[in-house]
């Protein structure tokens, strides 16, 4: 028997109780803790046997009561760099799961407590044909990724992802019926004929009474109430709205999408239909394309819907990452913020402490990118191409952004 973790009523800046109680379902059937773990570290399921999800990740528990960071969670404690000072919970993922599942009341050992929570990617049947994606989340993009790859500008591989993956995701082994929180993640899962698929089989295996549903959707289309009546029978809904900017930005980047005033409107459709939902959520993904409109977007919420949640990502790796920006690039960007926090209605010190957290972060993690003039390069020669596949002009939608690339050679309009 391992030794068990002595609490002392802090985190240790350690352990996270996810590997104690949750699992994540990747497209490629893979398995991890959360979504915030290493992917090159997932343990691939060949075969669903026994103790799969409750044995796999034994070694990252013995780590974490050791007090070793495994490199594999490097993406919280980084995060956690940029929690605002007299904060109590860190600013992660691991910060939410220890007071969500109250590490406070733990004392942990070696084994699997039990799965209480798990994050589906159901398929990836989707509507959009965002820019920053690809096709394995989205099945409309496999022509454009083999496009991309036939004009040299891209060297991934397009990705299919079998329709019948929810018998998969049924046969896992699971206790449905022990199940307190469930992430419904797509493609769309709005757009798939296996969401309803995947509602039916909770209702009918699971306890719904006691089960929370989270779905993050894009939130471009409205389902038939016949399913809606079906998820006001679970515990709560948490319906996450992913829209990436309070402008025209966001109708580029999610191609596809109508107006952001439309698909926010849509959102409180869901809101008002949804008798079991308590939290308005949005969550917007930045990259190089829409990030000059990070500033704007906070004051937005926070003028116009202070009761909504606004979290928010930043597109880690690839070309179209804000991390292989050049420094001339981040200056200019920088700029675009500050300048939008000095006009007179700017909403305060939380909205300019959420500014100033991005700056630190962005600052750092373009700092320690190794190869800017490369992927950069790539940046200016994918968005003309991009442009050219979907009839579309960046000058149209971001002027800004398409003003300050005029400037740089490797940008051919």
């Amino acid at each position: 028997m391992a030794k068990l973790y002595d609490y002392n009523g802090k985190d240790d800046g350690t352990v996270c109780m996810m590997p104690w109680v949750f699992t994540t379902v990747t497209m490629k059937n893979t398995i991890r803790p959360c979504c915030a773990f290493n992917l090159d570290n997932a343990v691939d399921i060949k075969e669903i046997k026994p103790g799969i999800i409750e044995d796999s990740f034994k070694w990252l528990r013995k780590d974490m009561l050791a007090g070793k960071k495994a490199e594999a969670c490097k993406s919280c404690y980084e995060n956690e760099k940029f929690t605002p000072p007299g904060d109590i919970q860190p600013k992660s993922m691991r910060g939410q799961a220890n007071t969500d599942y109250r590490l406070d009341l733990q004392n942990l050992d070696e084994e699997f407590i039990g799965l209480k929570g798990i994050e589906l990617s159901l398929d990836n049947i989707c509507n959009l044909q965002c820019k920053m994606c690809d096709s394995m989340f989205s099945s409309k993009l496999y022509a454009r990724d083999q496009h991309l790859i036939d004009i040299g500008i891209q060297s991934r591989k397009p990705t299919k992802v079998p329709k019948q993956r929810i018998e998969f995701i049924k046969a896992l082994g699971v206790d449905w019926t022990a199940l307190e929180h469930i992430k419904i993640l797509g493609g769309e899962p709005f757009f798939s004929p296996n969401f309803e698929k995947l509602v039916d089989h909770l209702l009918e295996e699971g306890t719904p009474d006691n089960l929370v549903l989270e779905i993050v959707s894009n939130c471009t289309n409205k389902i038939d109430t016949r399913i809606i009546d079906k998820l006001n029978l679970f515990k709560e809904v948490i319906l996450t709205c992913s829209l990436d900017g309070i402008n025209d930005y966001n109708s580029y980047q999610r191609w596809g999408s109508p107006g952001w005033e439309e698909t926010l409107g849509i959102y409180e459709w869901y809101q008002i239909m949804l008798t079991n939902t308590k939290k308005r959520h949005v969550h917007s993904t930045y990259s190089l394309l829409n990030i000059n409109g990070f500033a704007a977007d906070a004051k937005w919420f926070a003028l116009n819907e202070p009761e909504y949640r606004v979290s928010f990502q930043f597109v880690k790796e690839g070309d179209q990452s804000p991390y292989i920006a050049p420094p001339m690039y981040i200056d200019w960007l920088i700029e675009q913020w500050e300048s939008e926090m000095d006009t007179d209605d700017w909403p305060g010190d939380d909205c300019t402490a959420r500014v100033e957290n991005a700056i630190a972060k962005l600052e750092t993690f373009n700092h320690h990118h190794k190869n800017h003039g490369g992927d950069w390069r790539d940046f200016c020669q994918k968005i003309p191409a991009l442009d050219k596949y979907y009839d579309s002009k960046l000058v149209d939608y971001n002027p800004d952004l398409h003003e300050y690339l005029m400037s740089d050679p490797q940008y051919e309009v």
